[in-house]
C-alpha cells in the first residue's frame, strides 16, 4: 500500500496526465508513448525473482537470480549461518568461521581469473566490536565496474536479532554462546563479462533452457509502464500494462485520510470532485456506466464504526462498466480502516479482475 502524503494547507489544481477518455482499449504502445510523453517504465511490475537451495564451493544456502522485463539482471548468494566468534563471545569456538572466510578467499581467487583484481578486499578480526563500524564485515571483495558490481562478503547475521522482540531479546541472548555469521554473494550490472558467471544479460528464454530448475519460477509479464500525478502536495501514479503492442489494461490508487498525512475531512471533498472527474471522463470514452452510486452530498459523513471491527469497507462512489472480453471497469472511492485507524481509498481499474 503507497502512501500518499500531503499538506493540506497547500492545495494545489487537480491535474490528470493520464485521462480515462484517452486510455481506449487496445491503444498501441507508440501512441501511449506520444500522448504521455511523461510515462516511464514500470521495472517492478515486470520482476521476477527465482530461488533454489545451492551450494557454493561446498557451502550451503540459497541462490536467487531476478529478471528484469526480458533478461536476467541480478544474482544473489547467501549460506546457511555458520557460528564463531565476535566482541560479544569472544572465546567462541572460530572453526566454523574460519572454513567461511577461506572459502570466501578461494571465491575471490576464483572471481580474480575472470574479472582481475577486486577494486576493495580486506578483513578485520571478528571479536572487534563492530557496533561503530561503517562497513561491519569481516571479509570483503569488491569488483566495482563502471558496467557492474561484484561483492563477495562475510558478515554478522543481523535478521535473527532484529526479528526478535524487545521482550525476548534478553532470553535469546542467554542461550546464544556464539555469533552467527553468512557468506554472500552479489552481482548486477550490464558488464559483458558477469554473463560468464551469473548468467546476467541473458534472455528469459536462454535462462530457461541453461537453467530448467528455475523455468517455473520464471514469468513473463506485460509491457508494464507507469505515470505519476500530482494530487494536492503529494503523488500517485497510474500503471498501465500492454499486451502485443495494445493497451490491455489500467489502474490507478490514491490513500489519503486519518492514517495518513491528513484527515478523512478534509480529503473527502477532493477525493469526491476527483472521481466525478473521472466519471466524466469514463461517460466520453464508454459512454454511460451500468452501475452508478453517488452519496447524497459532497461533504464527508462519517460511517457508523462497529467497536472493536477488525476491518470494514465502506463504499462512497462507485461507477462501473462492463467491456468487451470479459473486462470491466471502475472508478471507487471509499474508506477503509478498523480498530481506530481509517483511510480513503479512491481507484480505478480497468482489466479482467472481478471485483
Amino acid at each position: 500500500m503507497k502512501k500518499i502524503f500531503f499538506v493540506l494547507i497547500f492545495v494545489l489544481p487537480l491535474s490528470l496526465l493520464a485521462q480515462l477518455d484517452k486510455l481506449t482499449p487496445g491503444l498501441s504502445l507508440q501512441d501511449f508513448r506520444r500522448i504521455f510523453p511523461s510515462a516511464i517504465p514500470d521495472l517492478p511490475a515486470m520482476t521476477c525473482n527465482m530461488y533454489k537451495n545451492d551450494t557454493l564451493l561446498g557451502i550451503p544456502g540459497e541462490s536467487q537470480y531476478t529478471a528484469v522485463k526480458d533478461s536476467v539482471n541480478q544474482y544473489a548468494f547467501r549460506s546457511i549461518l555458520f557460528s564463531g566468534p565476535s566482541s560479544d563471545f569472544p572465546k567462541a569456538d572460530s572453526a566454523e568461521l574460519l572454513h567461511l572466510i577461506r572459502s570466501a578467499h578461494e571465491l575471490t581467487g576464483h572471481y580474480l581469473d575472470i574479472f582481475g583484481s577486486p577494486t576493495m578486499e580486506k578483513s578485520i578480526s571478528p571479536r572487534i566490536s563492530i557496533k561503530d563500524l561503517t562497513d561491519p564485515n569481516v571479509y570483503s571483495a569488491i569488483w566495482n565496474k563502471p558496467d557492474g558490481t561484484i561483492k563477495i562478503l562475510v558478515h554478522q547475521d543481523t535478521e535473527i536479532a532484529n526479528n526478535i522482540n524487545a521482550e525476548g531479546k534478553k532470553v535469546h541472548e542467554k542461550k546464544m554462546k556464539c555469533a552467527k555469521y553468512v557468506l554472500e554473494v552479489q552481482a548486477s550490472g550490464k558488464w559483458s563479462k558477469l554473463r560468464i558467471d551469473f548468467e546476467i544479460g541473458i534472455t528469459k528464454d536462454q535462462f530457461r533452457v541453461l537453467m530448467p530448475i528455475y523455468a517455473e519460477q520464471m514469468k513473463n509479464f506485460p509491457d508494464c509502464w507507469t505515470v505519476k500525478e500530482s494530487v494536492l502536495a503529494g503523488e500517485s501514479e497510474w500503471h498501465m500494462w500492454f499486451l502485443e503492442n495494445a493497451l490491455a489494461g489500467f489502474s490507478y490508487d490514491n490513500y489519503c485520510g486519518d492514517a495518513y498525512s491528513g484527515t478523512n475531512k478534509a480529503c473527502y471533498p477532493i477525493l469526491i470532485n476527483k472521481a466525478k472527474q473521472f466519471l466524466a471522463e469514463g461517460e466520453l470514452a464508454y459512454g454511460q456506466p451500468i452501475t452508478l452510486q453517488v452519496p447524497a452530498s459532497d461533504a464527508y459523513t462519517p460511517i457508523k464504526k462497529v467497536p472493536n471491527e477488525f476491518f470494514y469497507d465502506y463504499v462512497y462512489y462507485n461507477a462501473e462498466w462492463k467491456m468487451d472480453k470479459g473486462k470491466n471497469l471502475f472508478i471507487r472511492l471509499h474508506e477503509n480502516g478498523g480498530k481506530g485507524e481509517a483511510f480513503l481509498h479512491l481507484e480505478v481499474y480497468f482489466g479482467t479482475r472481478k471485483d
